[in-house]
């Protein structure tokens, strides 16, 4: 008999937890990420956004939170299935006229009140992790 062994990740939110500490330890104004819940049946229901697995607010002491507007209080972080979905979603926002980071399976939405500076600090970080 032969056994084989395979690797396997311990969850969907490796990306994410990964990504927001990279984030936190590497920008500075960076203060905290919350993670969304979009496991539940309500955020299926309501989301505009199929294939979504994660989604998280990234708070920047340089923005300023503004009530229903998540992207406001720095970023949205957001993990999708691939890298193909991820251009996808990123391409949609961009049309929309919002600044965007891709890494990999990860898209950043940044809030309008953060400059290009910001954005590549955002990028910077995101594509060491």
């Amino acid at each position: 008999m032969m056994l084989a062994l395979t690797a396997c990740s311990s969850g969907p939110r490796d990306a994410m937890q990964t990504a927001e500490a990279q984030l936190k330890d590497t920008v500075p104004s960076v203060v905290q990420a919350l993670a969304l819940d979009t496991r539940d049946d309500s955020h299926q229901e309501v989301s505009r956004d199929p294939g979504l697995i994660a989604r998280s607010v990234i708070y920047d002491r340089r923005t300023r939170c503004t009530t229903g507007e998540p992207v406001s209080c720095g970023a949205l972080l957001e993990e999708w299935p691939s890298h193909l979905a991820a251009e996808k979603r990123a391409d949609a926002l961009r049309a929309q006229g919002m600044k965007v980071v891709v890494a990999d399976r990860l898209v950043a939405q940044l809030s309008p009140q953060l400059d290009a500076g910001a954005q590549q600090q955002y990028a910077a970080a995101l594509q060491a992790g």
